[in-house]
């Protein structure tokens, strides 16, 4: 983006202010510095928008290996990988805290039971066989309103994940 504003600057300005048969004016002048600037402060903008993404990106990265490293440990399965884990993370994990690793560990050592229904269920519906998975059984255990308003997922799959955990999905 930037590499074309420059270009779109230098057309602009270059036989207009740096050509000696033309005589640039203090107020053409300071026209083309605005817009040098204005290009350099969309250029910074870039940057950090850039910044930001990589870094929200680098979270929801940590949160799916870790993810994928419990459900291997904890379910004795390989995750797959896909789209749906990703909107899994993108979803949930707001209602998360910083300690996430700490506190799905210790909700999982009361949730053994969950496990069961994770291989039995894994077989004939994907959503079992993602990491994420987990996550969403943390969230509804642990926050079961905002689980249900913030889920990708349908009532129907809901509905089961409620249902394990002895709550209603109503």
């Amino acid at each position: 983006m930037r590499t074309l504003l420059q270009h779109a600057y230098s057309e602009l300005t270059h036989d207009t202010i740096y050509k000696p048969n033309v005589q640039a004016t203090p107020s053409l002048k300071r026209s083309a510095a605005k817009s040098m600037a204005l290009i350099e402060a969309t250029g910074d903008y870039f940057a950090k928008v850039h910044e930001e993404i990589q870094a929200a990106l680098a979270n929801s990265e940590q949160m799916s290996l870790f993810l994928d490293r419990q459900y291997r440990s904890w379910i004795g399965l390989e995750a797959s990988h896909g789209p749906i884990q990703s909107l899994i993370v993108d979803h949930y994990a707001h209602l998360v805290g910083t300690d996430f690793e700490t506190a799905i560990d210790e909700w999982w050592s009361s949730k053994q039971f969950v496990r069961e229904r994770i291989v039995g269920r894994s077989k004939d519906q994907v959503i079992y066989r993602v990491s994420g998975i987990l996550l969403v059984y943390y969230c509804v255990s642990k926050f079961p309103h905002a689980a249900k308003k913030v889920s990708p997922l349908s009532d129907d799959e809901l509905g089961l994940i409620y249902s394990d955990l002895g709550r209603s999905l109503n």
